[in-house]
């Protein structure tokens, strides 16, 4: 039963990764207001709680309870799904940074946001969505 909980929260907190950074990426504008930005503020600190729990889950299901280590370990999609995600974790540091930055202007002022950032957020959704596939074929025995 532990096992199915597990499984379930990882799935949500997955589905709360790529809806925060699909909604950052959906309220950009090249201009922002100081409310605006708080509120991608917000929806990038549910990014970051998300992210953490889909590696601590992740990583009970790996090394603990799911289909043992040796399955996993020998199975090179584990490393890419890794790597992908730690990409989208680096990634996203820019566009934190930048919201950090830039919350406390003053009311009435507006931020230019960078052009680099809605590329950004992109390439983040992207990786984020090659992810699932990695996973599928790692869990169904497809190994690399």
């Amino acid at each position: 039963m532990i096992f199915i909980v597990l499984k379930t929260l990882h799935f949500i907190s997955i589905l709360g990764v790529f809806g925060s950074v699909f909604g950052e990426w959906l309220m950009l504008k090249p201009k922002l207001s100081k409310k605006e930005i708080n509120l991608i503020f917000k929806v990038d600190a549910i990014y970051g709680i998300s992210s953490i729990f889909v590696v601590a889950i992740g990583l009970i299901m790996w090394l603990s309870i799911g289909k043992g280590t040796e399955f996993y370990q020998l199975c090179g999609w584990i490393y890419l799904k890794l790597a992908a995600f730690i990409a989208v974790g680096v990634l996203s540091i820019f566009p934190t940074v930048f919201y950090f930055r830039n919350r406390n202007v003053s009311e009435e002022e507006e931020v230019e946001v960078p052009s680099w950032m809605r590329k950004v957020i992109l390439l983040e959704l992207i990786i984020l969505l090659i992810i699932p596939f990695m996973a599928v074929a790692m869990v169904n025995g497809y190994c690399l």
